[in-house]
């Protein structure tokens, strides 16, 4: 019965990196990190707009999740120009479905209802790639 919903996650993550580095050519450079984090805590935040409940303007619900088991993967490709580096960056992040507390409130009110009998989560998967340009500075 909503007229939209707006979706906000923040995740605290702990890593832990295996870096494995190759000279491809004479100015080219790879680098493959792998990461496992034992620990992570998330939050999410959903807001349905225009939920008509008790008058609100909107339901907010909230998930509380503290889990392990995230993966990351990353690859990064470097060519030295003189001091600098021309750079691409490929990674991909991975956290499997875990659950934990939910609750809820209207858009109006401060403090959230933690429910008894319900289980909210959190996953994510997310590719990125980047171009970069790297300046070395030395003083």
């Amino acid at each position: 019965s909503g007229k939209g919903i707006t979706y906000k996650q923040n995740i605290f993550l702990w890593w832990l990196n295996a870096v494995f580095c190759l000279q491809l050519y004479k100015n080219v450079f790879s680098n493959f990190t792998f990461s496992y984090s034992p620990f992570w805590y998330g939050e999410a935040y959903d807001r349905h707009h225009l939920r008509n409940e008790n008058g609100s303007s909107g339901l907010d619900f909230l998930d509380i999740v503290k889990a392990s088991s995230a993966y990351k993967i990353e690859a990064d490709f470097l060519c030295g120009i003189k001091r600098n580096e021309l750079g691409l960056s490929l990674s991909y992040s991975f956290i499997p479905m875990k659950t934990g507390m939910s609750g809820s409130k209207s858009a109006e009110e401060e403090n959230y209802v933690v429910f008894k009998d319900s289980l909210g989560g959190i996953s994510l998967s997310e590719f990125s790639a980047s171009i970069f340009y790297r300046f070395h500075f030395a003083f």
